[in-house]
């Protein structure tokens, strides 16, 4: 008998004694415990995924990389802002003022900030290898 079906029909035999009750007979209100019947079933984990696409298919995408846009055919520097902000990837912030380096650059930490100062086209055309600190130049 299923748990649920054996639940109620004790809810039911209880309702029934109780109203035996109110004729005048004395009678006690009987308790029924329904326990299941049966082996007792185990729930079982969740396999795992025995196939190694379906586990990187179902991965959540990491962040764009600015190496592969580095490596694009005939690359140029951006000399402009709005240049610069088309090479941007995706999610990313853009920020345009009067710093230090000047041209298309970001700084390869992760923060997925990139930067734009305006200055001479042999400034904004500096390498990546002469720029400061962690700074890398973003070509167009």
């Amino acid at each position: 008998m299923n748990q649920n079906v054996a639940f109620s029909l004790a809810l039911l035999l209880l309702a029934a004694r109780s109203t035996d009750a109110g004729k005048g007979q004395t009678n006690a209100p009987t308790v029924f415990v329904a326990r299941p019947t049966g082996p007792a079933v185990t729930p079982q984990p969740t396999p795992l995924p025995t196939n190694l696409a379906d586990v990187i298919s179902s991965s959540p995408t990491p962040p764009p990389t600015l190496s592969v846009m580095e490596e694009t055919a005939d690359p140029t520097f951006c000399l402009a802002a709005a240049d610069c902000e088309a090479a941007m990837p995706q999610g990313w912030t853009f920020y345009e003022n009067s710093f230090p380096t000047k041209g298309c650059y970001y700084k390869d930490n992760g923060s997925q900030k990139l930067y734009f100062s305006l200055g001479t086209e042999e400034d904004m055309s500096t390498p990546t290898e002469e720029l400061p600190g962690l700074q890398t130049r973003l070509m167009c």
